[in-house]
């Protein structure tokens, strides 16, 4: 069933960086490929729980989608993750973008710590960095003066434990805080603190992550980024928007603009202080037909909902789920509702119905602070599956207690995001879709088919290629 679903695809991503005065700009192409791994999944599946509190996708319902408990294994709420493909030192690694993340850090082996007859770089694991030590961070170091440092054994080297997820099925990386020169595409751009993880709970593959939170050791912060932006691009964009990317500092002059409006929404601090590394904006509309749902019942001003690269579906907080879920049964009916269980979802309908019912979908927008309003295509928030003959919304109900939300990536797909971090725009977004009328969401097939939605595809203009 996985085999089935956008959610089992890992791709690993091409990047266009722009830095900040004083760094060097370049746009840069280089090879990129679709990648397959269930560790980051699992891993990233923890990790989403534990940003949004306790967020704990609900069990299956048998019947019209009411009960709000879908298994968190399910194939729908395992998640995609975007590799950057660079370079440490000589050596190429891969790391999964995260903008929920703070550690940078791959795959590794101390030569002077194990068996140094496999420390010759070419000749161990590839995407494993071979680490000398005088790359690794002393215990004296100011670097290892972090809650999450610490010193162990008697080689005097800074070790770290990073935990994705919370609940004692979260996964673990571990290993020594280490050093060295990062070059993304041609551009070096000097030394970057990293984790060099030996010990990664067996999760994590050939493959590390790279945090792009608000972080003292994300990549963000070390690049001293005022500002960064993606894109995700959904399956039938048309070639010149069809790629993935990432823009290391200010966008202006180096992604063409559209002639879509740019909204901006501020970033908000969760009164409690949690989570004060993390991309928060308010929801305060959800608009279906040009009505909105929350305004007539208060919503307490709204949902407090944090940005999330790494989980596709979006979890929303359960009184405005109810409400969207309640319109969209009101405009397609209720006869023709299946059980979603078996793909992690929880409001489904048959294809077959479906496939005559698009006429009837209303325009869905979210809209933010500030009256920034996201226009949802149906790949947006509904997935469609052949093989199981059934459409499900690709939203579910968050169980945080503080009523938390995640804006997933599928949200997001179609929309280049610019977080504006030092400056007063906080989140900005613009669609690069041109308007059309709803048509179905494409399909998902099997794992033969599994590159033909790899987010990632040709672009000239962007300056990444998909070869």
């Amino acid at each position: 069933m996985a085999d089935r679903i956008l959610a089992v695809v890992i791709a690993t991503v091409s990047l266009m960086l722009v830095f900040m005065p004083g760094m060097v700009s370049s746009g840069f192409r280089f090879r990129i490929s679709p990648k397959q791994q269930k560790g980051l999944r699992d891993l990233f599946k923890d990790h989403a729980a534990d940003v949004a509190g306790s967020l704990l996708p609900p069990s299956p319902s048998n019947g019209d989608g009411s009960n709000n408990n879908v298994p968190t294994h399910a194939p729908a709420t395992t998640t995609v993750a975007y590799f950057i493909n660079f370079t440490i030192g000589s050596q190429v690694v891969y790391g999964a973008f995260d903008i929920t993340s703070e550690l940078v850090w791959v795959p590794c082996k101390v030569c002077s710590y194990e068996d140094t007859s496999s420390c010759t770089t070419g000749t161990g694991t590839p995407g494993v960095y071979l680490a000398q030590h005088e790359e690794i961070y002393a215990c004296g170091s100011v670097f290892c003066m972090h809650p999450q440092n610490y010193c162990r054994g008697a080689n005097n080297a800074c070790s770290y434990t990073y935990t994705y997820g919370g609940s004692d099925g979260g996964k673990t990386t571990s290993g020594y805080l280490a050093f060295q020169n990062f070059t993304f595409g041609d551009t070096n751009v000097g030394k970057v603190n990293f984790g060099c993880g030996p010990s990664n709970d067996g999760y994590f593959g050939d493959s590390g992550v790279v945090g792009f939170n608000n972080g003292r050791f994300s990549l963000v912060t070390q690049l001293q980024l005022g500002s960064f932006s993606y894109y995700f691009p959904p399956e039938d964009a048309p070639a010149d928007t069809a790629t993935f990317f990432v823009v290391f500092g200010d966008d202006d002059g180096v992604v063409p603009r559209t002639s879509n409006p740019r909204y901006y929404t501020p970033f908000l601090t969760l009164p409690d202080g949690t989570y004060p590394n993390l991309y928060f904006v308010k929801l305060t509309g959800i608009l279906v037909g040009g009505k909105d749902l929350l305004a007539p019942n208060g919503n307490n001003g709204g949902a407090d909902a944090v940005l999330s690269t790494s989980v596709p579906v979006t979890y929303l907080e359960k009184t405005a789920y109810d409400l969207l879920k309640d319109e969209l049964k009101n405009v397609l009916g209720t006869s023709n509702i299946v059980s979603g269980s078996a793909l992690g979802l929880d409001l489904c309908y048959t294809s077959q119905y479906m496939a005559t019912a698009y006429q009837k979908l209303p325009a869905v927008s979210f809209v933010f602070t500030g009256n920034a309003v996201m226009e949802l295509k149906t790949r947006n928030y509904l997935y469609r599956d052949d093989d199981a003959g059934l459409e499900c919304l690709t939203i579910l109900p968050s169980q945080d207690a503080n009523g938390l939300s995640v804006l997933g990536s599928l949200i997001q797909t179609g929309t280049h995001m610019i977080f504006d971090i030092q400056g007063k725009k906080g989140l900005s977004f613009e669609s690069f879709d041109q308007p059309s009328p709803a048509t179905a969401p494409p399909p998902f097939s099997t794992a033969t088919t599994i590159g033909r939605f790899v987010w990632c595809a040709t672009a000239v203009a962007l300056a990444c290629m998909f070869l």
